[in-house]
């Protein structure tokens, strides 16, 4: 066998070149298209391929073949070098060296239909049917996530402030007190506006002793009006008495001096009796004159000294006054000062518990609105959650089911937190959409829920099938691409 493949070998090189100086199809086309001929032509090569295989069975049972080269190496021979065409049509046999190690690849190559690229594009058409009926038929829910939501009460949190400058004397602040609406939290030092209030209370004590004595005084004076009317009323009656008597004897000197000049005229009274009763009626008409005169005066004089007294009691209502006036002042920095006092002892604004809270102990100074603590009131727990507008506007809609993921509570453990989208803000604050969501009673959440919880939130927005979704996706695409 070793002495006659050199040989083989020689009749090979000169039959290709034979097939080469021709420009036979052989030469030219692929190893490939070689193979698929040697399938074709199995049927006139089976003889040939028998005998080699007995060729070789022969060598190794001789054991030359095993010791003079390696497994590897060894070859078939198919056919031999023909002078006449090939039966296939094809360019005449030729010897092809193959490795052993082809055997089972050249019988699978004999052995195949084609059946296994029909299978396979049959599973591709079924899977490819099957996927595009799940795509048009099928629902998948979309969602908005947003990673800043929080658990919130459903009431604002209040803060507790100092409202001014000062040392802390007395604290109750401890993260978890349940405190009530009005209960005293923190006292500020309150000495300077108490001895403020202090003096502003001497100053004004001593304005309304001032302003009671004269008060006294106006009264003193109303007093002495009254008593002044009295008497001068009762003087003015005696005076109209004493006009009323010198006129009746006014009357009487009349009658008489009448009856005078009578008795003269008959001779019967001397003229000096007619003389000293026209005098006594002269007489008696200046004293009625008089008391007339002395009568009108007392009115006048009355008048007089009630102007005076009124000027007195109206210089004095000034100097009361003056003084309402200035005590006015001081009662207003009084009320001031009580106000201070007050604003120096913070209060809970509301029913609650604290949140958090500052580290405070007596001695510390605190600042004007310097926060010292949080009361959380009671109320009902929500969610409260940020989107971005593009994301919120037009989707987020209330009604739609929403879940929470909390922070450090792993979903696989704990559960998720169920709610559903209560309200919307008409309102972009820095690019951001806030949205308040109402937790479900049917909760899965396994673990408390407080506030200030952080997490994330899933918002269920539409529900819609494969296809579109890759369709959308698509056009967004070439939208964003054009």
């Amino acid at each position: 066998m070793r002495l006659g493949r050199p040989q083989t070998l020689r009749k090979e090189n000169n039959h290709e070149r034979e097939d080469q100086s021709q420009g036979r199809k052989a030469l030219i086309e692929p190893q490939h298209h070689r193979s698929l001929t040697l399938v074709a032509c199995a049927s006139a090569r089976a003889e040939t391929l028998r005998k080699e295989n007995n060729h070789e069975r022969e060598n190794q049972g001789q054991g030359r073949s095993a010791r003079s080269e390696p497994q590897h190496y060894r070859s078939l021979t198919l056919g031999g070098p023909r002078l006449g065409p090939n039966p296939c049509r094809g360019p005449p046999l030729r010897k092809i060296e193959m490795k052993t190690a082809f055997a089972r690849t050249y019988s699978r190559l004999l052995a195949d239909r084609g059946l296994h690229q029909i299978w396979t594009l049959a599973s591709a058409f079924l899977l490819l049917g099957a996927w595009l009926c799940w795509a048009s038929w099928a629902q998948i829910t979309l969602y908005e996530v947003s990673p800043r939501a929080r658990v919130e009460l459903d009431s604002a949190t209040y803060p507790v402030e100092s409202p001014l400058l000062g040392r802390v004397v007395q604290t109750s602040l401890r993260v978890g007190q349940v405190v009530h609406r009005g209960e005293v939290l923190v006292k500020i030092d309150p000495v300077p506006d108490q001895l403020q209030l202090r003096q502003q209370q001497a100053a004004a004590g001593g304005l309304g002793a001032e302003v009671e004595r004269l008060r006294a005084q106006i009264g003193d004076e109303e007093k002495a009006r009254l008593e002044e009317q009295r008497t001068a009323a009762l003087t003015a009656e005696e005076a109209q008495n004493r006009v009323r008597e010198a006129g009746a004897t006014a009357e009487y000197a009349k009658a008489e001096l009448t009856r005078m000049q009578r008795l003269q005229r008959e001779g019967l009274a001397p003229e000096r009796d007619v003389e000293k009763a026209a005098a006594e009626l002269d007489r008696q008409r200046a004293a009625v004159a008089a008391l007339e005169s002395a009568a009108r005066r007392i009115p006048q004089e009355q008048l007089t000294r009630e102007r005076e007294r009124d000027v007195r009691i109206a210089r004095l209502q000034g100097e009361i006054a003056s003084l309402e006036t200035q005590r006015n002042t001081l009662n207003a920095g009084m009320d001031r000062a009580n106000y201070e006092i007050e604003r120096r002892e913070v209060r809970a604004p509301v029913d609650g518990r604290i949140g958090e809270t500052t580290i405070l102990r007596p001695g510390a100074v605190v600042q004007p609105g310097e926060k010292l603590a949080s009361i959380i009131p009671s109320g009902r727990l929500m969610v409260a959650a940020e989107f971005p507008a593009n994301a919120a506007f037009g989707r987020i809609q209330p009604g739609q089911l929403a879940r929470m993921r909390l922070d450090g509570f792993p979903w696989a453990e704990f559960g998720a937190v169920p709610a559903k989208v209560s309200q919307v803000a008409a309102e972009i604050r820095e690019g951001n959409v806030r949205v308040e969501f109402e937790i479900q009673p049917a909760s899965g959440f396994r673990g408390k829920l407080e506030h200030g919880m952080p997490g994330t939130v899933d918002v269920a927005v539409e529900r819609v099938t494969p296809l579109s979704l890759v369709l959308r996706t698509a056009g967004q695409w070439l939208t964003v691409h054009r």
